[in-house]
């Protein structure tokens, strides 16, 4: 027991740094989560007609309720105080806490928001902080779970992507890159046109796939040794700072959150450290330190980090080929998977006479992809058609600008208590890159 609280407790070292900078990256996100979290509200400030519920056990999904308005401002101004509270210093674990289960709370309502990978390590950082030792007074040589955590965090985020990306072929084959890049999809406007303009084998892509793949696994584990500690972050500044000069801006976030993490595995050079290292023999200084809660907590912490990424692997889902980019979301790891758009989407319900009504497609409906969005598309289609007898959405999808997908989803009677919407794929064959798309606006990628 001794040598496990040794390893979970570590000394506050750069922790506050890392504090103020998860309080800094709260203050942009709390604006992507208040604009999607209000789909479906009326009114042309939040466009999209529904909202789509992250959580779903089989065609069950977990819908939480909008707070009236006049408490969403309440709410998300008092965590833009407690992030500016964090950007000043402050580690009153009542702020950790707080803006970790507005986070929790309003990403539980928008799968969408959910899938954001910095938003949901936003989370795991702000939990792993609420488990800082004392108050805000307390020296940097106390020690506590919250390096331990956030490490953890980090190398569950990297370690799950190169699964990911090592058991689907197209990764790393160099086919899901070269989707990303060849036209300049994924790519700044800066850079764009010299991308398009200077095309690579798919030689080049596949051996770019090989050392992404490779590179993340390296930081994760390189990290973790003091030998290896600095080359692994100065690979992370040089895959990150890449992703921030060439993809879209709004990535930067994922990449200052990581480099924030990386702090977590530094001790600072200062007699109490020393004095807690020469303790460590023993265990005596974290055992000292050691709280049964927070130990019992942190545990418990652990276990979700590492079994929520897992799930998918013991789910039942799709096979490689039928897969689309968000089947296996949220709370997993799968950073540029694979390239994906819908090219054609059709709704329609029959009412009580037996006659077909089609739906006109318009915001987020021109995206979806994953089964949570079609499900949450028919109980729209219900909502706003009370009289259907059936509804019935073909979506047409295209991965990696090689093969089409479809998804059916049928849902008769509707109306009726205790049905349930039924969802079928299908290889709908090969994709011709440089067909026409029917629907420009589609392309997505995490």
């Amino acid at each position: 027991m001794k040598k496990f609280l040794s390893w979970l407790y570590l000394p506050e070292a750069y922790t506050p740094i890392i504090s103020r900078m998860v309080g800094l990256l709260s203050l942009p996100i709390a604006v992507v989560i208040w604009f999607w979290t209000h789909a479906g509200v009326p009114g042309d400030l939040y466009p999209q007609p529904f909202n789509v519920p992250a959580w779903r056990i089989g065609h069950v999904i977990f819908d939480l309720p909008l707070p009236p308005e006049p408490l969403n401002y309440i709410i998300f101004g008092l965590f833009a105080v407690a992030a500016l509270l964090l950007v000043a210093g402050q580690k009153f674990r009542i702020l950790y806490i707080y803006m970790a289960a507005v986070l929790a709370y309003y990403a539980s309502r928008e799968w969408f928001v959910c899938c954001f990978f910095w938003v949901l390590l936003d989370f795991l950082f702000l939990v792993a902080l609420s488990t800082r030792a004392g108050s805000s007074k307390d020296t940097s040589d106390q020690a506590s779970p919250c390096r331990r955590l956030i490490q953890l965090a980090l190398a569950t985020c990297y370690l799950y992507s190169v699964l990911q990306k090592y058991l689907y072929p197209d990764f790393w084959l160099g086919i899901s890159l070269e989707s990303y890049f060849h036209d300049g999809f994924a790519v700044t406007p800066f850079f764009r046109d010299f991308v398009v303009q200077h095309p690579l084998p798919m030689s080049a892509w596949q051996a770019c796939a090989v050392l992404v793949t490779v590179g993340e696994a390296l930081i994760a584990l390189g990290l973790f040794f003091k030998k290896t500690r600095l080359a692994a972050c100065l690979l992370g500044l040089i895959l990150h700072g890449g992703i921030i000069v060439l993809m879209d801006p709004i990535i930067t976030i994922f990449s200052l959150e990581m480099w924030s993490a990386y702090l977590a595995f530094f001790d600072k050079k200062s007699a109490a450290v020393d004095s807690a290292k020469a303790s460590d023999a023993t265990g005596g200084a974290q055992c000292a330190a050691a709280h049964p809660l927070k130990t019992a907590f942190s545990v418990a912490f652990i276990a979700l980090m590492l079994l929520m990424p897992a799930r998918i692997y013991w789910q039942a889902g799709p096979p490689n080929d039928l897969l689309t980019l968000f089947d296996r979301t949220p709370w997993t790891f799968g950073m540029f998977l694979m390239r994906q758009k819908v090219d054609n989407l059709e709704i329609a319900y029959d009412d009580a006479a037996g006659q077909t009504h089609e739906m006109p497609v318009s915001g987020r409906m021109k995206t979806i992809s994953n089964d949570n969005e079609l499900i949450a598309l028919a109980r729209y289609v219900r909502q706003k058609n009370p009289q259907a007898a059936a509804i019935r959405i073909n979506d047409q999808i295209i991965v990696n600008e090689r093969r089409r997908i479809l998804k059916t989803l049928i849902w008769n009677t509707p109306s009726k208590a205790g049905s349930w919407p039924e969802i079928a794929v299908a290889s709908a064959g090969d994709y011709c890159r440089g067909a026409a798309n029917r629907n420009p606006d589609s392309d997505r990628h995490p």
